[in-house]
């Protein structure tokens, strides 16, 4: 504000005022205080207008210039200074009237030229002394006027000049040579003084201009002759003085200038450094098409990138359908939910393999390093609800199950009730890839799932991939596939935890349980009030008190930290101890009571008094399972398996080893009936641990890895991917999680709640968009098409439903599909149904009305649709096949326009409403059916207790 005002260089005091001419009207009050006549200023007012007055600057005395010299000869130089002194003295003089005293006598002038004659009247008055003066100066004007040509003649005009008026005894003026206005010879000698003075200016003013022209024109004249000029002539101090003002004025308005421009530059580098700051920022969460679509006034045609596909895909399976549209309607440059459609009908991701992953997968794989290839197999099945749907995609009906009961047996009836899919991830490099799944019901066949697994394990060893290990849960099937693989882990035998590799007799194929299950169940046993026996060596290695782990100190350990403000284990909460249903899903809370902190609490406690030493019994089960569990799900380089230092690894090893004989020798007791037998927990600790040293010396030893992180042989990643899937329907019907894995496979992202049960896994997909193929599964028929033997007789009030969904595909055809105006003809009438007509909202219906010929070819297509579709139903065929049957069997077909294939596209649209009709009322019925469900999650739990609730 000070530079906009001229003031850049001011500094307020106590005593500055700020005049109100800087504020425009708007920024006073509307209250005027009549009684001083002021107004008041708003709290908030700003000067806006920057009116100021320039400041005066002090004047400086002019410093005195000395005029250079020419390159003259020493008569000429002589000549012309004598000539500028005497005329630099003669307009001094002139310039200065005479003065004289009170008896008209004439004071003593400055006068440098020849003095005066003796005879001059002392008693002359002023006026005519200056009259006689600009007679003399304009005589040696005309002189020096006239013989301008040489040097000489100035010098002489200049001395006449100098010379003083003479005057005869009467006081009249003689007569002087010059060329200016004549003195007239009877010039009265009494003249009046302020004519005289007018006279005497006048006189002046011409001799100095034409001096002014003979000086110019000398130096012009010498400057053309010998190609030097003359030394410059004096100056007046009022001129001199002007000059200083005026360069003194310039040098202000270049130096505000200045100023301005540096403050218009910076403000300039500032604007551009924000604007590029603001590039950047925008650039992290907008690609380049965002941007240009942005300028644009419609997202409608914008050809949407790759990674912008991705991102409206991630954003579409976090916050759903209507909080995706949501996000587009407040300005963001993303796709329609159309568009993502589009995007991904070419991959169909079909039940089984996904050989459109698979292609793109190799290309990647081509690219790894070999120890990178090295990767491990993982699945695990999520619930799902009943329900069929048909899946445009495959033209399949989707919600059976894929894999058989366990008894072998796949019934005609049976719903898919659970998913099953297959995912691989990265042993050395934090990759992972879903690669299949499957549909089954609330059990499945281990042999069928063993064919399963092998068929991937041959699929990944084509593409370069090598896997080394299969990791599951502890449930029942899955005990029961690796039994079919020859996996055995007991008390009373020896402990098989591998077999030869179905694709490489010379590796072999190890199988594990996931570590995070063993932790929850563990903890299981302790909750539901069981002790653990301790052997009686461990109990003497370690110095314990007891040979008994009980979760009763832990439960005391509660109630005295309940007591305080600062708790001792401040982890630890109810759930811990009593978890319900649900809570025992979650692996933090198992965690928070298997955890060092405990140990430590109850140790510290003992010390104090608080509690019995049996308690130093459970402190050390809890450090020792802690300490396996952290070694078991090792993510960083500080916990893995390494050799950089032998002695941590001889330690770790030995720990380990250790934890296999605790583990097989310990007893866990039921305290109702103090019977013991063996756990599934400990074959799962037995099987983890053995592996993970077989493991261990194989990537060490044999492949010379750096080292070995445990971690990667868990189902992290496969749990964050269920998370994802649940986002928006927690339990999803198949054809929902059919497409929620589609999406989240090629837009690859994985993104678990927060509040759930495992770790974040930080592993990149693969495969996604990007490199996805888009290969189609090949579908190979099996059965043929059925036709019907009788001719489809509808009643009269189904008829007219009839044609009115014959009306609705019509419709259909017409407003989304090309047609021309004879196709259009063809499949239209104007007489409309009784209930056509009874449906419609004006008088003259403005429905689509079939005509005689749609009705005809639509009852043939629906006579075929009744007889297939329980083959529909049951995956027997496909809309597809039906389609093309009715096409090259109906006779009708040839009723209609072959331009633009009008026939096809009324069946297809007829078959596929007819579809969802079928499915809508099979899903009603199984629903009626179904007595309870047996829940999986808290959501689904959550779900069904109130779905009753009115």
């Amino acid at each position: 504000w000070l530079h906009r005002i001229g003031r850049a260089k001011f500094k307020s005091t106590h005593a500055t005022r700020l005049c109100e001419v800087h504020f425009t009207d708007d920024q006073f009050e509307q209250l005027i205080f009549t009684k001083y006549g002021v107004r008041k200023l708003k709290p908030d007012a700003v000067p806006s207008i920057f009116v100021h007055r320039k400041q005066p600057t002090p004047r400086k005395p002019p410093a005195r210039r000395d005029a250079t010299r020419g390159t003259l000869d020493a008569t000429d130089y002589s000549l012309a200074s004598a000539a500028s002194e005497h005329t630099a003295t003669a307009v001094q003089d002139i310039n200065s009237p005479p003065r004289a005293d009170s008896n008209g006598q004439l004071l003593h002038c400055s006068w440098q030229g020849p003095q005066a004659p003796a005879s001059l009247d002392a008693r002359l008055d002023g006026p005519q002394m200056l009259l006689a003066a600009a007679a003399h100066v304009e005589c040696a004007v005309s002189d020096s006027s006239v013989g301008c040509a040489a040097p000489s003649h100035t010098a002489t005009a200049v001395e006449d000049a100098n010379s003083p008026p003479r005057a005869d005894s009467d006081g009249q003026l003689p007569h002087c040579s010059w060329q200016g206005p004549q003195v007239p010879a009877s010039l009265d000698a009494r003249l009046d003084c302020p004519q005289m003075l007018l006279a005497a200016a006048a006189h002046v003013e011409c001799a100095v201009s034409k001096l002014s022209e003979a000086s110019t024109h000398d130096r012009d004249k010498e400057s053309g002759v010998d190609g030097s000029s003359v030394r410059n002539q004096p100056m007046s101090s009022e001129v001199v003085a002007a000059l200083h003002r005026r360069i003194k004025e310039l040098e202000d308005h270049l130096q505000g200038t200045q100023r301005r421009l540096s403050l218009s530059q910076r403000q300039k580098n500032k604007a551009l450094q924000e604007k590029n700051a603001v590039r950047t920022q925008v650039h992290r969460f907008l690609a380049p098409d965002q941007l240009q679509c942005m300028e644009k006034s419609t997202m409608k045609g914008t050809p949407w990138s790759t990674p912008t596909i991705e991102k409206a895909l991630k954003l579409r399976l976090s916050c759903g359908s209507r909080g995706y549209n949501v996000v587009r309607e407040i300005g963001t440059p993303l796709p329609a939910e159309r568009t993502l459609q589009r995007h991904l009908e070419k991959f169909k991701f079909a039940p089984g393999i996904l050989h459109e992953i698979l292609d793109s997968l190799a290309v990647k794989v081509s690219l790894m390093e070999d120890h990178e290839r090295h990767a491990v197999l993982m699945f695990d099945e999520i619930q799902l609800k009943q329900g069929l749907s048909y899946d445009q995609a495959t033209g399949r009906i989707i919600g059976r199950p894929t894999i058989s009961l366990a008894d072998g047996t796949l019934p005609k009836d049976a719903m898919a009730k659970k998913g099953f899919v297959f995912m691989l991830g990265g042993v050395t490099t934090r990759w992972k890839q879903t690669i299949a799944y499957h549909f089954t019901g609330n059990s499945f066949s281990s042999t069928k799932l063993k064919e399963v697994l092998l068929a991937i394990l041959q699929e990944c060893e084509k593409i370069g991939l090598r896997v080394d290990a299969i990791v599951c849960d502890m449930g029942g099937g899955n005990q029961g596939i690796w039994r079919k693989f020859g996996i055995v882990v007991c008390k009373y035998s020896r402990s098989r935890v591998s077999c030869p590799h179905p694709c490489d007799p010379g590796r072999r194929l190890y199988f594990m349980a996931d570590v995070p299950h063993l932790l929850k169940n563990l903890r299981n046993h302790l909750t539901r009030g069981q002790s653990i026996i301790l052997p009686a060596d461990v109990v003497k290695k370690h110095g314990l008190p007891s040979n008994e782990v009980t979760l009763q100190h832990v439960k005391e350990l509660v109630e005295i930290d309940s007591k305080l403000q600062l708790n001792i284990a401040p982890h630890l909460k109810p759930a811990c101890l009593d978890p319900g249903h649900f809570e025992k899903m979650k692996v933090g809370l198992a965690f928070s009571l298997l955890n060092h902190d405990t140990a430590a609490a109850l140790r510290f406690l003992v010390q104090r008094g608080d509690m019995p030493q049996d308690a130093l019994t459970t402190a050390w089960f809890i450090e020792v399972v802690f300490k396996w569990f952290k070694i078991m799900t090792s993510r960083t380089t500080k916990l893995a398996i390494s050799k950089l230092n032998e002695v941590k690894y001889g330690d770790t090893v030995l720990f380990l080893q250790d934890a296999i004989r605790l583990f097989e020798s310990l007893e866990i007791i039921d305290p109702d009936d103090d019977k013991h037998a063996w756990k599934p927990v400990q074959t799962g600790i037995i099987l983890v641990t053995a592996v993970a040293l077989e493991l261990q010396d194989y990537y060490l030893n044999t492949k010379g890895f750096f080292c070995v992180l445990l971690g990667r042989f868990g189902q992290d990643a496969l749990e964050n991917l269920f998370s994802t899937l649940r986002t928006n329907n927690p339990a999803p019907k198949p054809y929902e999680f059919r497409c929620a894995i589609r999406a989240a496979t090629m837009a690859q992202f994985l993104r678990p709640s927060k509040d759930g049960s495992y770790a974040h896994d930080a592993g990149f997909s693969l495969v996604g968009l990007d490199t996805g193929s888009g290969k189609a599964a090949q579908v190979v028929d099996t059965v043929a098409v059925e036709f019907p033997d009788d001719v489809l007789m509808l009643s009269e009030t189904e008829q007219g439903s009839f044609d009115y969904l014959a009306g609705y595909a019509v419709s259909n055809v017409k407003q989304n599909m090309s047609c021309c105006s004879e196709c259009i003809a063809a499949i239209t009438c104007k007489e409309a149904s009784t209930l056509t007509r009874l449906k419609s909202y004006t008088k003259e219906t403005r429905l689509s009305l079939p005509s005689p010929a749609v009705i005809q070819f639509l009852e043939t297509a629906e006579s075929l649709f009744r007889t297939n579709s329980d083959k529909l139903l049951h995956d027997q065929i496909t809309l597809a096949q039906l389609e093309a049957s009715a096409v090259q069997n109906v006779t009708c077909v040839n009723c209609f326009p072959a331009c633009h294939n009008v026939a096809t596209k009324l069946l297809r649209v007829f078959l596929r409403t007819r579809m969802h009709i079928l499915l809508r009322k099979e899903n009603q019925r199984i629903s009626e059916k179904k007595a309870s469900v047996k829940c999986g999650s808290r959501s689904i739990g959550k779900q069904v207790a109130t779905r009753n609730v009115k």
